[in-house]
């Protein structure tokens, strides 16, 4: 017998902004070395996403170098995090080979690059709203009219997809994650169409989720802080006890099933922050993102949300996040 299913997987992500001033009222919201050996130098071959699927970590130092950092990822694959100039690469690693990679730079190669224009990437691509996955099955994904503005996706090789990350300030290219079909259909970024059973969810205990949720907090400062300095604005500090605020409001929203800057008791960040020494604090949530590169692009694709990441005034910010529930916390500090 044959089963027919739809599900919205992450479709519908939510976003969530506050300022807060001491002493004021709540403003309006919205709910390398260099080595002399004699002999000559090979020069690097530019790192380019056509070179990932089927990378392995030979194929990844030749490339790139030691990873800065390596993380457990929530899909089963495990983020490498490297630099390339001030931008980061993310790649995921799974059985020894690239799986995903996500790039926020524009790289030598490849006809959709960081950078371009959404008109652009519109004369050369079609921009389907309707992606079906014949490398995996009888699944489509469905993309909303907001989806293809936003993050629309690509076919790259028969078993790959090229996603895009469209600042709709710039209408340009701000980042690009290059996925293996199989581990998209992991993720359900999109509404599904399918016939038969989905692939098993993949389980984690609660050390793993930990791990997870302490790796993903860590990306969430880095791409922030590249995104400030990218935009000139200046980095942020890690705030510990904000970081803390923030992990315990993003654990309570998804216990306690509400998304809101305030919690059922009727406290909001003021009170959570009681106790911190601040001039002016503000907050950005999320939730139902797959990970902190979709969260991100979120936030930077909503006004207060970006007003916020790209303050000038904040000096520190501390971050939490408790399955897919995402807190930044942005704190002056006097």
């Amino acid at each position: 017998m044959k089963r027919w299913g739809l599900i919205w997987g992450c479709a519908a992500a939510l976003l969530i902004f506050g300022l807060w001033k001491i002493g004021g009222e709540e403003e309006k919201g919205l709910e390398e070395a260099v080595v002399t050996t004699g002999e000559p130098m090979q020069e690097k071959e530019a790192f380019s996403l056509e070179m990932i699927p089927g990378a392995t970590a030979k194929d990844l130092a030749v490339l790139l170098g030691a990873p800065m950092k390596k993380d457990p990822g929530r899909y089963g694959y495990q983020w490498w995090m490297y630099k390339e100039g001030e931008a980061p690469i993310l790649i995921g690693m799974y059985e020894g080979e690239a799986v995903t990679a996500v790039v926020f730079h524009r790289v030598k190669h490849g006809d959709v690059r960081v950078g371009d224009s959404y008109q652009t990437i519109g004369r050369r691509k079609t921009l389907q709203r309707k992606f079906p996955l014949p490398s995996e099955g009888p699944y489509t994904f469905e993309l909303s009219e907001e989806d293809v503005r936003t993050r629309p996706l690509l076919p790259f090789e028969e078993q790959w997809s090229l996603q895009l990350y469209i600042d709709t300030v710039t209408e340009k290219v701000s980042a690009v994650r290059l996925i293996r079909n199989d581990f998209l259909l992991r993720q359900q970024p999109y509404r599904l169409v399918y016939n038969g059973a989905l692939p098993a969810a993949e389980y984690l205990d609660r050390e793993e989720w930990e791990a997870v949720q302490e790796g993903e907090k860590a990306q969430i400062f880095a791409l922030t802080n590249y995104i400030r300095k990218r935009e000139g604005a200046d980095e942020l500090k890690e705030h510990k006890e904000a970081g803390a605020v923030a992990y315990r409001h993003s654990e309570d929203m998804a216990r306690s099933d509400y998304f809101s800057h305030h919690s059922p008791d009727g406290n909001g960040l003021k009170e959570r922050l009681e106790g911190i020494s601040y001039t002016r604090a503000g907050e950005n949530l999320a939730a139902r993102y797959v990970d902190p590169t979709a969260a991100l692009n979120g936030w930077m694709n909503s006004p207060g949300h970006r007003k916020a990441l790209l303050d000038t005034e904040f000096t520190h910010v501390g971050i939490g996040v408790f399955r897919m529930h995402y807190t930044q916390n942005f704190l002056t500090l006097p």
